[in-house]
């Protein structure tokens, strides 16, 4: 989709969940949350280009009982419309959420990427409990790095990394990217598999 507009409007538990704040991936992107409601809206002449499994947003928030069964956090409520810049609606404009499962231990952290398998980039997705140094690596399967993605000091909170096969020269194939995270006291390492297809 070319997308010029959005209004969306989520309804969550607040209950269970407290949304802090969203993140969107284009500027002017204005919400209002309160009441176990996210209101969300955004327009602009200019399109975006949005493709399946693109990642349109993200929402930062925290959970006050632990989730030990992946959970649907939001439902999406009336009124709710995606547009092109003329204001023509998209009928089918499905949008998907990752189910949320709180880690176990304070000092987990998460990782996965998304669209996988995929067949021209995709995003790693990383939240971190606390302030520390991130070094995300890309290897081959022998573990062999291919290419540094980040190696920096990050704050606490969700992070992406868009990886793109073709400025890397990525043959197809399976990759496997690890994470490494150091904080005041500890070290903790994480490595997921990625599958790349033409």
């Amino acid at each position: 989709a070319e997308l010029g507009a959005m209004t969306l409007f989520m309804g969550y538990d607040a209950s269970r969940y407290e949304v802090i704040d969203v993140a969107g991936l284009t500027d002017g992107m204005k919400y209002v949350i309160g009441n176990g409601k996210v209101a969300i809206v955004w327009s602009d002449t200019k399109a975006i280009k949005v493709k399946a499994n693109d990642l349109v947003m993200s929402l930062n928030m925290r959970v006050k009982e632990k989730i030990t069964e992946p959970s649907q956090v939001f439902s999406i409520t009336a009124g709710s419309e995606f547009a092109d810049i003329m204001a023509n609606p998209y009928p089918n404009f499905d949008l998907k959420m990752a189910s949320v499962l709180t880690p176990d231990g304070s000092k987990n952290f998460t990782m996965s990427n998304y669209p996988n398998p995929f067949g021209q980039t995709t995003t790693i997705l990383y939240n971190l409990p606390e302030d520390g140094h991130v070094k995300l690596v890309l290897t081959d399967m022998t573990g062999k790095p291919i290419s540094t993605l980040e190696d920096q000091q990050e704050s606490a909170g969700i992070h992406t990394v868009v990886v793109d096969p073709a400025a890397m020269n990525l043959a197809p194939g399976v990759y496997l990217y690890k994470l490494i995270f150091d904080n005041a006291t500890d070290t903790y390492t994480k490595v997921n598999k990625m599958v790349f297809t033409r």
